[in-house]
């Protein structure tokens, strides 16, 4: 059991040093994040809806926020049996659809 937490401590440890790198903002404060999930505002200019839509069309499975944030921030995972890797893949997968957002490309859709 300790293995498994020390995993997810690792998982949210990979997404608190790519997010502020990313452009990304937490939605808690520093010492508030969960070992769970991450709940993340994408960058100035990337809507969290379409943000939400691009890693769908890309292959992803996204969380969107819920609640009143739901609009407005994206969620990511790391529980269960994901790896730091797997969490490390879809940060990646973040910042290439926020980035293509952006620049006003074309963004992933599912065919």
């Amino acid at each position: 059991m300790e293995n498994r937490w020390a995993r997810h401590d690792a998982m949210l440890a990979a997404v608190e040093e790519w997010a502020p790198k990313a452009g990304f903002r937490f939605l808690p404060e520093v010492g508030s994040h969960s070992p769970s999930v991450s709940s993340l505002f994408p960058p100035e200019g990337v809507g969290a809806e379409a943000l939400t839509k691009a890693i769908k069309g890309a292959g992803w499975v996204p969380g969107s926020g819920y609640g009143k944030f739901k609009s407005l921030n994206i969620r990511i995972g790391h529980m269960g049996d994901l790896d730091v890797a797997s969490v490390k893949n879809v940060l990646a997968a973040y910042q290439e659809e926020a980035a293509k957002i952006l620049a006003g490309a074309p963004v992933a859709t599912k065919a």
